[in-house]
């Protein structure tokens, strides 16, 4: 029999409800023409012609998005908006430009005071709440500074896919000079004692500057410059950070080339202290912003700035050790991303190149080591419970996959030589050229006809959440 346990005292339901709407917040869509698709967080619907907004939304982050009228989920455009306790924010439909602008500051005044005295009630759709949970560990450190940092200049995020995405960072590489930054995914190798050996190094090192290169005021003309900023503009790109490249200095040793190509920190504390000097968390928020941006707002950009947070963030050994606080945290947003992800997750094409089970070996394996912090190492055990519970594998299984292995074969010795022996290679290659150069970085509601189904399968409400612990 279970011992009895007394539990604190809550206040009545309607009481809590009460609360609820009194801080809830509301978006009117105004003019929105009927039968296209108007979406908030994980829901989106085919609206009527009484649809007006959204009601009783939490306040914080939330992603609002639709599709212009015709092309049925085919083009999306969306924006972040974070909302105050009680806020009206009001949008209306520009039929011309297909998107929902902002209206002057005295009409939202208005219309709010509408809003309050419940003109608009019965032309306002609820905010799902039973999704409320889940979004807000999707948006925990989402933050207006981080919408302002990221955003376009229009705010407005447009569906963006890998081919086009492609041409366009052609086209602005010509423009300024710059040249993309490559992330290759470190291999998933076993990290002890990399400081003193050349094993498991990666078969070649770059040496590459530690940030993008910027183009320089009399290397660039000013015409070729402006048209390039001109260009992220129009085509409405998103401002994530550079993420920084690793750096081999000049004469480093064999033992310091394959520590500095397995473990980030550096480039990770280049990116704090450029990027978000007094938050660290807000590197969470960028991280949870791409994920969003790809998941509902279809932005391949979106995708490649997640892919590579997720590969820097665990690939960072020192940085772990540095701050523990900041990779709980970090756990708990990628622990809610695989939660809410497809089931498929690790096997969609999209994500071959093994950044992602590769990126939570990694992680996994530092996290684990016996001079990590408990928290740390009960976080990530409830993380690999998490991938073994959803995606019905364990870690080491979905490795088998990324590397298409039909046979669980086990090659640790040979694999040990071949890594020690790409490690031997690539530092004589590392020093040669020292001596030739020096080392240069998203029913029906009113009357609407059908009512989508919620965005992400996965979604699961559980009775409590261990990442609390």
């Amino acid at each position: 029999m279970m011992p009895s346990r007394s539990l604190p005292i809550a206040p009545p339901a309607g009481e809590l409800i009460s609360e609820a709407a009194a801080s809830s917040c509301t978006i009117l869509l105004l003019d929105a023409p009927k039968d296209i698709d108007v979406g908030i967080d994980y829901h989106f619907w085919k609206i009527g012609p009484r649809f007006m907004g959204i009601k009783l939304i939490p306040p914080g982050a939330h992603y609002i998005y639709w599709s212009p009228p015709g092309e049925e989920g085919d083009t999306r455009l969306g924006y972040f908006l974070y909302l105050k306790p009680a806020q009206v924010v009001v949008r209306r439909w520009n039929a011309e430009a297909e998107v929902f602008d902002v209206v002057s500051e005295d009409e939202e005044t208005r219309y709010g005071d509408g809003v309050s005295n419940l003109h608009f009630e019965q032309n306002l759709g609820p905010y799902p709440l039973e999704l409320a949970s889940d979004w807000s560990e999707l948006s925990s450190h989402i933050t207006q500074t981080i919408i302002d940092k990221v955003e376009p200049v229009g705010h407005r995020i447009a569906s963006r896919g890998k081919e086009y995405d492609a041409e366009d960072k052609r086209r602005m590489e010509r423009a300024t000079g710059q040249e993309s930054v490559s992330l290759p995914a470190p291999p998933p190798a076993k990290r002890r004692g990399v400081s003193s050996s050349a094993e498991s190094a990666p078969p070649a090192v770059a040496q590459e500057p530690s940030e993008p290169p910027q183009p320089a005021a009399e290397d660039a003309p000013t015409e070729s410059f402006d048209s390039s900023f001109r260009g992220r503009v129009s085509s409405g790109t998103v401002f994530f950070s550079d993420i920084p490249k690793t750096r081999i200095p000049p004469g480093s040793s064999p033992s310091d080339v394959t520590r500095l190509s397995l473990d980030r920190s550096s480039c990770l504390e280049k990116l704090l202290t450029a990027n978000y000097r007094n938050d660290d968390r807000g590197i969470l928020g960028e991280l949870q912003f791409a994920y969003i941006a790809f998941l509902l707002g279809q932005n391949f950009d979106g995708f490649e700035q997640w892919k590579a947070l997720v590969t820097l963030l665990c690939n960072c050994e020192d940085s772990i050790r540095a701050h523990p606080d900041l990779y709980c945290d970090f756990i708990r947003v990628l622990y809610a991303q695989l939660k809410q992800a497809p089931d498929d997750l690790f096997t969609d094409s999209l994500l071959q190149g093994n950044f992602l089970t590769s990126g939570l070996s990694s992680l996994c394996e530092l996290c684990t080591d016996a001079s990590a912090p408990p928290k740390l190492r009960r976080r990530v055990d409830y993380l690999r419970d998490l991938i073994r519970s959803k995606f019905k594998m364990s870690l080491e299984e979905i490795e088998g996959l990324d590397a298409d292995a039909p046979i669980v074969v086990d090659l640790q010795e040979e694999q040990r030589a071949i890594d020690r022996a790409n490690a031997e290679a690539a530092a004589r290659q590392h020093q040669q050229q020292q001596q030739q150069q020096p080392s240069v970085s998203e029913a029906d509601m009113m009357n609407g006809p059908d009512l989508n189904s919620t965005i992400g399968s996965g979604l699961s409400s559980a009775p409590e959440d261990p990442m609390e612990t």
